[in-house]
C-alpha cells in the first residue's frame, strides 16, 4: 500500500509546480481502485452476501462465511479490515493531493486546476459513499442519526470521529456539488459532471430522497441540496 507520506513525496519528486505531478498522483488513485473494486466490491463478497449465489449450504465453499454472515470469522474480519483500510488509504492520498494543489507553492496551470481538484473531490465523495453504504445504516429518517463512519477531509493523520449518517451524507453531497462546480468544461474526462449528477441521484434515491431534474436539486430528508447550477445548461 502507498502511504500518505510516500504519496506526497511522489507529488514533490514529479514537481509540485508542474501539472504532470498531480496528473500522475490522481492516476495512481484510479489504478489502485482495483484493489477493492475488482474483487470485494464487485462480483464476490457483496454479491454473495446479497444471496446472488447459492453457497449457504456448502460449508466447504470459499464464500460460505459471507453467505451466512459469520462476521466474527477471521476470514470475514480480514476482508472487512482490508476493505476499510484500502478505502481510507485512497482517501488519504486524495487529501494529500488536495492539500498540495491549494498550497502557496503549487504552480499548477490554471487550465488543469479545476479538473484535477474536481476529480479528487468527486473520488473522495465516491469512496466515502461506498463506505457509508457498507458500514452505515439503511438510511431513513429513523436512522439518519446513527453513528457510522468518519469523513476524512484533510491530510491530517489524526483519527477522525465517527459521525452520524446524516452528517456523512451531507459531506458527500457537498463534495459532489463542489466537484460539479469545478468540472464545468465539456471535455471527455472519466469523472465527468454527468457522472457526478448520477451519483448525486444515487445519494438522493438511496437516502429516501427525490431527485428533481427540472431544478437539478435533490430533496434529501427535509433538506434541499443543489446538484447543479440552475443557469448551467450543459452537463
Amino acid at each position: 500500500a502507498v502511504r500518505a507520506k510516500d504519496f506526497a513525496g511522489r507529488l514533490i519528486c514529479c514537481g509540485v509546480a508542474a501539472q504532470i505531478g498531480f496528473q500522475s498522483a490522481l492516476n495512481g488513485v484510479y489504478n489502485r481502485l482495483n484493489e477493492n473494486y475488482a474483487s470485494t466490491l464487485t462480483m464476490t463478497v457483496l454479491d454473495v452476501m446479497a444471496q446472488y449465489y447459492d453457497v449457504r449450504q456448502n460449508s466447504d465453499h470459499l464464500f460460505h462465511v459471507y453467505a451466512n454472515y459469520e462476521f466474527s470469522e477471521p476470514s470475514f474480519e480480514n476482508t472487512s479490515d482490508n476493505l476499510w483500510m484500502r478505502q481510507y488509504s485512497q482517501i488519504a492520498n486524495l487529501n494529500t493531493l488536495l492539500a498540495h494543489i491549494d498550497s502557496e507553492n503549487s504552480a499548477i496551470k490554471e487550465i488543469y486546476y479545476p479538473f484535477i481538484k474536481g476529480e479528487a473531490l468527486g473520488l473522495r465523495a465516491f469512496l466515502h459513499f461506498d463506505l457509508m453504504r457498507i458500514y452505515g445504516p439503511i438510511y431513513s429518517v429513523d436512522t439518519e442519526n446513527e453513528i457510522c463512519i468518519p469523513y476524512q477531509e484533510t491530510d491530517s493523520k489524526e483519527i477522525q470521529p465517527l459521525l452520524p449518517a446524516k452528517e456523512v451524507m451531507g459531506k458527500i453531497i457537498r463534495d459532489l456539488n463542489d466537484a460539479a462546480d469545478l468540472l464545468y468544461c465539456p471535455l471527455d474526462i472519466f469523472l465527468s459532471k454527468f457522472r457526478l449528477h448520477s451519483l448525486l441521484q444515487r445519494d438522493g434515491g438511496g437516502s429516501n430522497g427525490e431527485y428533481a431534474p427540472e431544478s437539478g436539486c435533490i430533496q434529501y430528508p427535509g433538506i434541499l441540496y443543489r446538484s447543479c447550477q440552475q443557469d448551467d445548461g450543459n452537463m
